[in-house]
């Protein structure tokens, strides 16, 4: 047994030169146990080599970089829960002023009663968490109100935006009175009283669930036609007769020497003698689209202001 192999275990003793030129003698270890040629992974007193010194103390310094850096998450959540608790509880973030723009027919109490906005509320508590969209929503779903949306303002300010639909003809069935609004969408709204200029229809048999964004697109298009001809004809203008009924042939309408409007060779409105263009615009709007079942009739007016749709 070489004597210089520590204390029985096997190995071979190298010899080299330094650069001080001095011999020096390095023992290359083997576990006798291991399998043959293989070095020994400890030290003779059970600490690891140098080498796994090196890799055990970086997995430390990595284990507690991780640790560090999740106690800095956590930390920095709280401090953020923190200060949002204060910031909803803030006096200074309170809403001290509701404005409310585009209202033309509702009581603004009842907007307000509606959206739950009330004076003292705080502003996050409006407008983050998604909450500002749900209070929309509540509003838009009255059929009267067409879009809503808040807009947040300096000093406490909050301004609820509104529009309303605004109607152009009315609809009586069953004792109860419809609105059909510029957009298509047929709607009830309590505040309005007996609108001055609207003509008033009755007979129709409607379905309230129905409105023209539901119709093919030919339907729609042909609606944005009669909005652009309300623009395009000066209603006070009793010459424009000549010019309307261009208008109607040239989208594919007939329009004959009789007060009628004949589509697919059936008469869709009958309009009394009456020479107001507004009429005669809303009331073929009206006929035309699916309200009507897709029934054969014509209107007749009982006064100048109220047509009866009666069937064929």
């Amino acid at each position: 047994m070489d004597k210089g192999t520590g204390g029985g275990i096997p190995g071979n003793r190298i010899t080299t030169r330094s650069r001080q030129g001095r011999d020096t003698t390095r023992l290359k270890v083997f576990d006798s146990t291991a399998a043959p040629g293989k070095p020994i992974s400890k030290t003779r007193s059970g600490f690891p080599a140098s080498g796994d010194r090196f890799a055990s103390r970086m997995a430390r310094r990595r284990s507690r970089r991780i640790a560090r850096n999740a106690m800095l998450v956590i930390l920095a959540a709280v401090l953020c829960a923190y200060g949002l608790t204060l910031a909803l509880r803030s006096p200074a973030l309170a809403v001290k002023e509701i404005r409310i723009t585009g209202l033309e027919s509702c009581d603004a109490q009842v907007i307000l009663e509606s959206a739950g906005l009330s004076d003292g509320e705080n502003m996050l508590q409006v407008l983050l968490f998604g909450a500002a969209g749900a209070r929309a929503r509540i509003l838009e779903d009255c059929s009267f109100i067409k879009k809503a949306g808040f807009v947040p303002g300096f000093k406490g300010v909050l301004t609820l935006r509104l529009r309303e639909r605004k109607p152009v003809a009315a609809i009586e069935q069953d004792g109860v009175r419809y609105y059909l609004g510029e957009d298509g969408m047929l709607f009830q709204n309590p505040f309005l009283d007996n609108p001055s200029g609207l003509v008033v229809l009755t007979g129709m048999n409607i379905d309230p669930n129905k409105s023209l964004q539901n119709l093919e697109t030919t339907h729609a298009y042909k609606l944005d036609v009669w909005r652009r001809l309300m623009r395009e004809i000066n209603l006070a203008d009793q010459s424009a007769n000549a010019g309307f009924s261009q208008k109607i042939t040239g989208i594919g309408l007939q329009y004959s020497e009789r007060p009628e409007v004949i589509v697919d060779g059936r008469i869709i409105v009958d309009f009394g003698g009456l020479e107001d263009m507004q009429r005669k615009i809303l009331l073929f709007m009206e006929a035309y689209h699916e309200y009507l079942g897709n029934a054969k009739g014509y209107f007749v007016f009982t006064e100048s202001n109220k047509g009866d749709f009666r069937p064929e």
